[in-house]
This record gives C-alpha cells, structure tokens and sequence, in this order.
C-alpha cells in the first residue's frame, strides 16, 4: 500500500524513497525486492490497460468522449439482443456475448483508470 502511494503522481520524491526504505528495514523486508515486484505489477498493469484500449479501438491519449463513442459502437455490434434479433448459430452468439463481455470489462477498467479509482 505504501508502494501504490507514494508511486501515486509517478516517480516519487527521494523524500517518499527514503521512507519507503525506512519502512520496509523496520518489518525487516528487501526493500529492493519489493519495489522489483512492484515494478512488474505496474509493467503488467500498464499492459493490460494497452489491450484494453486496442479492443476498443482507441489509444490512451484519446478523450474520454471518442473513447465513449467507440464503447457505444461496439456494444451496438455485439450487444446479445442485436445478435439474437440476427438468427445466428448459437456458437457465433456465445462468442459475440464474450466479446461484449470483454468490451464492456475494457471500458471499465479505462474508464476507473482515468477517474483515478483502480483498483
């Protein structure tokens, strides 16, 4: 937790550093153990957060509003009402409410990411 908050506005200040390290000696852990382990967290974080917006089709430095529209477009597509109104194979309607699924945990993710509530 300390971790997450003193790396909350990016690379933290030496001073934050520094208490991180204090901290970590009083409970007796590898401060650099830790921070490796945290770094690969937010590696693989980040990651996920790319492929979540390659599903939606945009990039992290769209506006919260062409990001929206995209999410729109692609629920329309793969809604499971629009499909079943289509006479589908029923393996083909399984796969478009997967994919609806995936679109709709994407938009969420990158929508919490950027109101600051990730969890």
């Amino acid at each position: 937790m300390l971790f997450r908050l003193a790396h909350a506005d990016g690379t933290p200040p030496q001073k934050a550093i520094d208490g991180l390290q204090h901290a970590c000696k009083a409970f007796g852990i590898d401060y650099a153990e830790v921070d490796k382990v945290f770094q690969e967290q937010q590696r693989q974080q980040r990651e996920a957060l790319n492929a979540d917006y390659d599903l939606l089709g945009c990039s992290p430095n769209d506006s919260v509003d062409t990001i929206r529209k995209r999410h729109r477009e692609l629920t329309k597509t793969f809604h499971p009402d629009t499909i079943s109104d289509k006479a589908l194979h029923p393996e083909i309607v399984k796969l478009a409410v997967a994919k609806f699924r995936e679109i709709q945990n994407a938009y969420e993710r990158i929508m919490s990411q950027r109101s600051g509530t990730n969890t």
